[in-house]
């Protein structure tokens, strides 16, 4: 089961996306960006895709990049039959 979920540690902001109870990627604000507008950076731990998914400028745009980025992993690895929960 996919399922996204907000971070809630201290120091944290953003939403990881796990497949079953491994994270397999993340949205998170980027203090560190050059870009004023871009704030955040999506990564992704996805075996055949690269790490850095780019930064965005808001988390709904980074968090459509990392399910789109998602969909594309699940078709080319066959698990399409996987039910997607958002509680983020």
């Amino acid at each position: 089961m996919i399922t996204w979920k907000r971070k809630t540690g201290k120091y944290s902001n953003g939403i990881n996306v796990y497949l079953g109870e491994i994270i397999i990627g993340s949205v998170d604000w980027d203090s560190c960006s050059n870009d004023k507008n871009l704030k955040y950076k999506v990564t992704t731990q996805l075996p055949g895709l690269k790490t850095a998914l780019g930064n965005f400028e808001t988390e709904k745009e980074g968090k459509a990049k990392l399910a789109y980025a998602l969909e594309y992993w699940l078709d080319k690895t066959r698990l399409t039959e996987m039910v997607i929960k958002d509680d983020s």
